[in-house]
């Protein structure tokens, strides 16, 4: 055969990766233009009014409502007339799509609990950033950038220790992934506690990273929670064969001579950095839920890689839409827990209809092997013969 031709066995591979390629290109242009479409406000509404009530987002004007304005809440959400809306909701929809994507490929690794692991090792690290900037400058103690940071490390750390009990000691993975998130989750009560001593700490808003305030996400915090989940999600697709191949068969790309170590800490980098983001919005109790619900409501659907990881950004960015969406409708609800309530409620959609491993399907498929598995009644039954 000539050199220059390629058998189909290598033309496939090239073509399905293409695919891939284009398919990612255009969902980055599409999440790009759509928050530059909606982050920028209307005529005629204001900006301002983030978070009236604390926990909800007020999508409505504030004063007396008549008979014809009962209505204006729904109308407002659905019509995303309100720029507060619509910076949570494009918000959270980034947070849920990247969060589906990453968490197909820890559902495959089988190390989903180590974002809830990461989540509650973030909170000692926002207590001692705080505690150091209040120390270096008094007043400081509340940026957003510093507090970021230190979640980030101290979630590092948390992998970090993780992975050396379970390296250099006979502890089984799932105690060590326990024994991580209590101490640390621990350790960041008591640190919580110190802070809420100080004269400053009660006005810092914390508490916000333990519970989630989505209602106070502003436009910079969306381009920032943007262009993390494009970077988590440009990471997946440059290494999705890699991932594929570690996901799968861990011990094999080790034989083959395939870095897994440092695969394997790339993926915790990015599970770190979906659980950082997601701290403002629904809170680090909650965000393990968009890694791990997303992902396998898509495994009920679908056994492809890459269309399982569609399926989850969708069903993420889709769940995260209609919790911010039912939170700015109704009063008095929650945003973190309204979208992870959505979240679920997908994913025992999926496990009741998925058209690959749902229940009904599965029953459907086992009830037509059993029919036909069954003799006819031309054939007669076994030892019956003919005259």
């Amino acid at each position: 055969m000539a050199r220059g031709i390629r058998t189909p066995r290598t033309a496939a591979p090239n073509a399905a990766r293409r695919r891939r390629r284009v398919m990612f290109g255009v969902m980055f242009g599409v999440m790009f233009g759509v928050m530059s479409a909606l982050i920028v406000p209307r005529a005629g509404v204001a900006r301002d009014g983030v978070a009236r009530d604390g926990e909800r987002i007020e999508s409505h004007a504030d004063g007396p409502a008549d008979a014809s304005s009962l209505h204006d809440p729904f109308v407002r959400v659905i019509t995303l007339s309100d720029h507060n809306t619509r910076v949570v909701l494009l918000g959270t929809m980034a947070l849920g799509a990247s969060g589906g994507v990453i968490g197909v490929f820890m559902l495959l690794r089988k190390q989903t609990l180590v974002g809830d692991v990461v989540s509650h090792a973030a909170l000692p690290g926002v207590a001692i950033a705080f505690l150091a900037m209040e120390w270096i400058e008094p007043g400081t103690g509340k940026s957003l950038p510093g507090l970021l940071v230190g979640a980030a490390l101290s979630g590092i750390a948390g992998v970090l220790c993780v992975q050396a009990i379970g390296r250099w000691t006979r502890v089984k993975e799932d105690a060590a992934l326990a024994v991580v998130l209590s101490v640390f989750f621990g350790v960041g009560i008591a640190l919580f506690t110190i802070v809420q001593r100080l004269p400053s700490g009660n006005a810092a808003g914390l508490a916000h990273f333990i519970y989630g305030k989505a209602a106070a996400m502003k436009a910079d915090d969306v381009w920032f929670i943007g262009g993390a989940a494009m970077l988590a999600v440009a990471t997946c697709a440059a290494l999705f064969k890699e991932f594929r191949l570690v996901a799968f068969d861990a011990r094999f790309a080790a034989v083959q001579g395939w870095p897994v170590a440092v695969l394997d800490s790339v993926l915790m980098g990015l599970v770190v950095l979906i659980c950082v983001i997601g701290l403002r919005s629904v809170g680090l109790l909650l965000v393990v839920a968009m890694l791990t619900v997303p992902a396998a409501a898509a495994q009920c659907w679908s056994e492809r890689l890459a269309t399982m990881g569609v399926i989850a950004a969708m069903f993420g960015a889709f769940g995260a839409g209609l919790g911010v969406a039912i939170s700015a409708a109704v009063p008095r609800v929650a945003t973190g827990a309204t979208i992870v309530l959505c979240g679920s409620a997908v994913f025992l959609a999926s496990l009741a209809v998925g058209t690959r491993h749902g229940l009904v399907w599965r029953f459907a498929r086992a009830a037509r092997r059993e029919a036909s598995s069954m003799p006819s009644a031309e054939e007669g039954h076994p030892g019956q013969g003919g005259p």
